[in-house]
């Protein structure tokens, strides 16, 4: 049986945990649909990510695909916005749709109750408990911090060794001899901003990963890869028509070779710099490029490339290096082939670590650690008789959030899945674009923000 309980609390008390972009969002909607939102958000500004992003960040979505529906931007900002100037927007939005947002406000703990639920937090003046009818965690895939793993000699290292979140002026690679670890978005980044500061940079990773040029052939990404077009093109788990199943049923051959097609094209952007270059900065251009095939990385791992990264290593002042890292020496970086990377700042951008819920009961924390990566990273669904817990764990859900009732629908079988150790319903499932900080930008057609309306959360459809 299917039954829509937030329509029969209309006027409800609901707690949303966390301020950043999906936690506004829900907090909007949920305002403009006639319930009493109330975010909590642990640190003293919101913004989520962005609030701890390392400086002249700037977002893989253009600005005009990544606003509330009933809130667009104040100023003209960038064509992909800053760091700072995303945190301005969302500090206006938040006062201008007078959202009751409480900054300092850390959730200890949620405790089942047979109406709703009893929520313990604390701020500056001491501990408190409310109590909500439901509640959203909307806490990010990036709230745990930095992955950082230890590697052997560190102690005997004469350098510093930070990740990118340390990096809070670009003035720490002034004069260094600088090393970077990873290939994710901040790598390339930090390679780029310290290129342009250091005495050398030398940029260390496994394996190159496949990256979006913003401009292809003239053209900004988003009028190819993010059109109509491009979405219908785009793999997933299920397809809302016959044509879409089709091409990708019967016709999937014809898929793979327009994706084939972009990453050659991909792929002779990059060659191009080396033209009447010598042979090493051809040979350091081709380290950067990827051998595998380039749709996973567009969606499981796809970043807009800096545009300067491919530039800086034709001409010599990035130097990569496609090895293992073994451990750290004196003087710098000890690779598994045998190199010895000297260095006097090594940059680790590893990603982050898993997300975790610690005010979440035992035995829904549990349930949560133990479902597939997927899952996790997607949305998470708690079952108490009739609905408690809705946990999104999406990074953008401003720009990615159409329609949030689908996802929640996607969610219901994949937590069924992972109880049951079966397969999720094709009829679940729902059609999923890929948007998140070092991932790739979603689509600036009518699935984005717009569907930031009155419809989202009366539609959520779950079971009692």
């Amino acid at each position: 049986m299917l039954l829509n309980p937030l329509l029969l609390n209309k006027g409800a008390r609901i707690a949303v945990i966390g301020a950043g972009i999906s936690g506004i969002a829900a907090a909007n909607v949920l305002k403009k649909n006639g319930f009493e939102a109330v975010v909590f958000e642990k640190a003293e500004n919101p913004g989520g990510v962005w609030a701890v992003a390392y400086p002249d960040i700037h977002l893989q979505n253009t600005y005009a695909s990544y606003h509330l529906s009933d809130f667009p931007w104040s100023f003209k900002p960038d064509l992909h916005p800053s760091g700072a100037q995303i945190m301005r927007y969302w500090q206006e939005a938040i006062k201008h749709l007078r959202l009751d947002v409480r900054l300092g406000h850390e959730v200890l703990a949620l405790e089942e109750q047979s109406d709703g639920w009893l929520l313990r937090y604390k701020n500056q003046k001491g501990n408190y408990e409310e109590t909500f009818k439901y509640v959203i965690i909307a806490v990010g895939q990036y709230t745990e911090g930095k992955y950082r793993p230890p590697f052997p000699g560190e102690e005997q290292f004469n350098g510093t060794i930070i990740t990118e979140r340390d990096v809070r002026s670009l003035d720490i690679f002034n004069d260094k001899r600088v090393a970077v670890v990873g290939f994710g978005k901040s790598a390339l980044d930090m390679s780029t901003f310290a290129a342009r500061r250091s005495k050398e940079v030398h940029h260390i990773f496994r394996t190159p990963r496949w990256t979006i040029p913003e401009w292809i052939l003239g053209v900004h990404f988003t009028h190819i890869l993010f059109s109509r077009f491009g979405t219908v093109m785009m793999t997933s788990w299920a397809h809302p028509t016959p044509a879409e199943r089709f091409l990708h049923g019967p016709l999937k051959a014809g898929i793979n070779k327009f994706w084939d097609l972009i990453a050659s094209v991909f792929k002779g952007q990059i060659e191009r710099l080396g033209k009447n270059k010598d042979q090493a900065a051809k040979e350091r251009l081709n380290a950067v490029i990827p051998k595998h095939k380039f749709l996973p990385d567009l969606r499981s791992a796809g970043a807009l490339a800096p545009e300067s990264y491919y530039p800086l290593v034709a001409d010599g002042k990035i130097q990569p290096h496609q090895a293992e890292v073994s451990g750290f020496t004196r003087n710098g970086i000890q690779l598994q082939n045998g190199c010895e990377i000297p260095c006097d700042l090594a940059v680790l951008s590893l990603g982050s670590k898993t997300p975790v819920f610690p005010f979440l009961p035992e035995k829904y924390r549990q349930l949560c650690s133990k479902a597939n990566p997927m899952a996790r990273s997607s949305i998470v669904i708690s079952f108490i008789r009739i609905f408690r817990v809705l946990a999104l764990q999406v990074s953008t859900m401003a720009s990615c959030i159409s329609p949030l009732w689908k996802l929640v629908r996607s969610g219901c079988a994949l937590m069924c899945a992972a109880r049951s150790n079966c397969r999720p319903s094709p009829k679940w499932n729902a059609a999923s674009n890929t948007s998140a900080r070092g991932s790739a930008p979603t689509s600036n057609s009518s699935r984005h923000v717009r569907s930031l309306s009155a419809r989202v959360f009366s539609n959520i459809l779950i079971f009692c």
